[in-house]
């Protein structure tokens, strides 16, 4: 469980390094981990029930994290409202292709 805390202390620093403040994709994954966060909050505050729905909720923070922890170092410029990993990409792409166009026309 520490483990979701940990990436995202890595995940904040690694936006402070690379842009000088957090980054703003409004992720697929990040959506994902809300539904899954608002289920186990339910489960525990309602039911008194913690067990699969936490961990469910831990493993959806980690792979939230690590995605955008990808995409931050995939990213040249801070973009926001990236929805995932693969849009980064293709921004990615759309950003270095203009300058290698002009290099290869020179």
């Amino acid at each position: 469980m520490l483990t979701v805390v940990f990436v995202q202390i890595v995940w904040w620093l690694v936006n402070l390094v690379k842009y000088g403040k957090p980054a703003s994709y409004h992720t697929y994954s990040a959506k994902v981990w809300v539904i899954t966060l608002f289920i186990a909050i339910i489960a525990l505050f309602g039911f008194n029930y913690a067990g699969v729905t936490l961990w469910i909720t831990c493993i959806a923070g980690t792979i939230y994290s690590i995605e955008e922890i990808a995409m931050t170092l995939i990213l040249p410029v801070w973009t926001h409202d990236v929805l995932s990993i693969f849009h980064a990409l293709n921004i990615r792409q759309e950003l270095i292709t203009p300058i290698s166009d002009y290099h290869d026309s020179n």
